[in-house]
């Protein structure tokens, strides 16, 4: 069973959605907390099962967008010169290679344990994903996927799909797909679109073209449940995939550091100037809080203080305090940041 623990100057929290089977004591109300003068605070309604995906701009501190994350399933590379594929990793969605057979002679067993399941990494690199890296000089039409839906927020299954690439070029993606165990392939073109990221594509009620998240300049931060690495208490090769709820940042140009050590008040402008920030997509991710099996509940590291630089050129500070709302409910994770 796998336990993480907290360190020093850490607050504690209700619940957070990290997506585990079981039932935990309920939360209990607290009273209201008083931000700190000149430090703006938010909270993150992604409601008790996690079913929204949140997109946030750290200048005018607002949500700009708010979507059910069953709105998409595969996310298209959209950005000048990028190729590429993901799957949505809120829902635990995974993907098998079939090879370049035919449509007519589909697998018809998702169950195979020779089935090779692969995940997306929640770092963004363009080399870690199931599809692995795509563009204009693969073979085409590449081989069959079996994609795997993964799970509601009630989890519970969405099905499998069949995945076909046909065509990518700087204009758009041309792809044919079927719902399991159907088999019949539609074709579908998705138009690139130069302000977004990404371009999705849908399975839910046919195939079609979706555009989930805000134009890439409008936010900076997401708030998402999403899939990652969780390696087991003491052990750096075993791990498995497991459903999180975190922060992931703006592959258009939003970087992070982490400081463990300074005081959120204390920390200035030099400090955000000299700090050495990644560019990972989950470098504030989840691990900001842990759950603690002697109390029952999760606790808030509010001693981690992330450091932003966002494409716009400006300076941040955040942190979490909690996970709760004032009636005890999970799913409202409350933050505070300012600008330098």
């Amino acid at each position: 069973m796998m336990r993480k623990c907290g360190g020093g100057g850490i607050w504690l929290s209700g619940l957070v959605g990290i997506f585990l089977t079981g039932c935990f004591k309920k939360d209990e109300p607290r009273p209201p907390y008083q931000s700190p003068g000149g430090v703006n605070e938010n909270v993150a309604a992604l409601g008790p099962l996690y079913a929204r995906q949140l997109w946030f701009d750290l200048e005018t501190n607002t949500f700009v967008k708010e979507a059910d994350r069953g709105l998409w399933d595969l996310a298209f590379d959209s950005r000048p010169g990028r190729f590429g594929i993901r799957l949505n990793s809120s829902k635990k969605m995974r993907m098998a290679r079939l090879g370049h057979g035919s449509w007519d002679a589909l697998p018809a067993d998702p169950g195979n344990p020779s089935l090779d399941w692969r995940y997306d990494e929640s770092t963004g690199h363009p080399d870690s994903t199931a599809f692995g890296q795509i563009g204009p000089g693969m073979s085409v039409p590449s081989e069959i996927y079996l994609v795997d839906l993964g799970f509601s927020p009630e989890g519970d299954a969405l099905g499998f799909a069949y995945f076909q690439l046909l065509e990518a070029n700087t204009q758009y993606y041309k792809v044919a797909c079927a719902l399991y165990p159907d088999g019949t392939a539609d074709t579908l073109t998705l138009p690139r679109r130069a302000e977004y990221n990404f371009v999705h594509l849908s399975f839910q009620g046919g195939a079609h073209y979706v555009l989930a998240e805000p134009p890439a300049a409008d936010w900076d931060l997401v708030f998402t449940q999403y899939t990652t690495r969780v390696y087991y208490e003491g052990s750096s090769t075993q791990f498995e995939w497991y459903s999180v709820n975190g922060v992931l940042i703006n592959p258009a140009g939003t970087q992070v550091a982490r400081d463990t050590v300074s005081a959120f008040e204390a920390l200035d402008y030099m400090d955000a100037l000299e700090a050495s920030y990644s560019s990972l997509w989950d470098a504030i991710g989840y691990n900001w809080k842990s759950y603690v099996s002697s109390l029952g509940a999760y606790i808030v590291r509010a001693h981690y203080v992330y450091l932003i630089r966002t494409a716009q050129g400006h300076y941040y500070k955040w942190r979490f305090i909690g996970f709760t709302n004032s009636a005890g409910e999970r799913g409202y994770p409350t933050f505070q940041y300012s600008q330098f």
